[in-house]
Order: structure tokens, then C-alpha cells, then sequence
């Protein structure tokens, strides 16, 4: 999980498939996929994710994800809603281990916001990935060049933001003063 804590922009590929398994979600079990998606939920939210750019990919080119992922197991909202302790605890070992902080604070405070919920759910977390901008596309994809530049500009942009918040920080003086220019 070290590549992810020290990734700008993070993909996460967003399809009924990937879904599917997270149906059969419990307290106990880590699901690889809903503890990457979580952990990119925090460190956006802490600013070392400057961009998350899902691919939100259907089965065919008449299906986008969201009506494969309805005709798949009744879509997002059929997903559970109960808070994936094993999920949770391990997300926050791997984030002590990579930044030195255990905290879910920011994750919790997208999902609870997009969920209208309290509890810190399946549910919510996918639904907080999938309300990034991101691009929809399917299996029988032949325009994945127009994904790539996005990702790329994404990249591009997250990479000014990091070099803007450097310069910004070489201005200031040790005691906390901003020099003049």
C-alpha cells in the first residue's frame, strides 16, 4: 500500500465485477478492493491524493456501469450497509505503517456526507468513489485513448498543485513569516 500512499492520482476501475463480491460483505472480512478504495477516500481527503479518476466501466457498449451494475445485483444501493470492521482496522495498520497515521477521519467524513448516513458503510464508501469526476466507458472499449489523456492531464495537474505547494513553502521563514517577493 506504500505505492498508493505515495501515488498523486489514483484509478480506481469501477465495474460490476468489482462489485459483486462486496455484496457478500461482513464485520470480519477484508475485501481487497473495498480496503484500497477506503484508504484512497483518506489520503485524498489528507491532500496526498491530489486527483482520484474512477473508470466506471459497463459490460457492453449499450450498458454504462451504473445500469450493469443494476441489471448485475439491483446496483449500488443493494450493497450493504454495515460497517466492515476487518476493512476498517486494517486500512488503518497500512496507513500507520505508510504515513505514520492511523486515522479515517477524512474517509469517514466523505462517506458520511455522501451517504446522508452516520455509519461508516460498504455502501457509502463506493458511493463516495463513484462521486468523483471520473470516465465512463465498458468492456468493448475502443476509445480508452480519450481515458489515457485524462488520466495523464489528471497526473499533469496534481504534479502543479505538489510543485505550487512546495514553492509556496520555500517562502516562508523559519518563524512562520511569509517573505516578500
Amino acid at each position: 500500500m506504500e505505492g498508493l500512499a505515495n501515488s498523486l492520482v489514483v484509478v480506481p476501475i469501477v465495474s460490476a465485477g468489482a462489485l459483486r463480491p462486496m455484496l457478500g460483505a461482513s464485520e470480519t472480512a477484508v475485501d481487497n478492493v473495498l480496503l484500497e478504495w477506503l484508504m484512497t477516500l483518506e489520503l485524498h481527503e489528507r491532500g496526498r491524493v491530489k486527483a482520484v479518476l474512477p473508470l466506471l466501466v459497463g459490460e457492453n457498449a449499450e450498458s454504462d456501469f451504473f445500469a450493469s451494475a443494476t441489471a448485475a445485483f439491483q446496483g449500488i444501493d443493494s450493497l450493504p450497509t454495515i460497517e466492515p470492521q476487518a476493512v476498517l482496522t486494517k486500512a488503518a495498520d497500512l496507513l500507520q505503517d505508510a504515513t505514520e497515521d492511523s486515522s479515517l477521519h477524512g474517509a469517514q467524513k466523505i462517506v458520511q456526507q455522501n451517504s446522508m448516513s452516520v455509519e461508516f458503510h460498504v455502501r457509502g464508501i463506493v458511493a463516495a468513489i463513484c462521486l468523483f469526476q471520473g470516465v465512463k466507458t465498458h468492456r468493448e472499449v475502443d476509445d480508452l485513448e480519450e481515458f489515457l489523456e485524462r488520466a495523464a492531464e489528471a497526473a499533469r495537474n496534481a504534479k502543479w498543485i505538489e510543485r505550487a505547494a512546495d514553492v509556496r513553502k520555500s517562502f516562508h521563514t523559519p518563524q512562520g513569516q511569509t517573505d516578500s517577493l
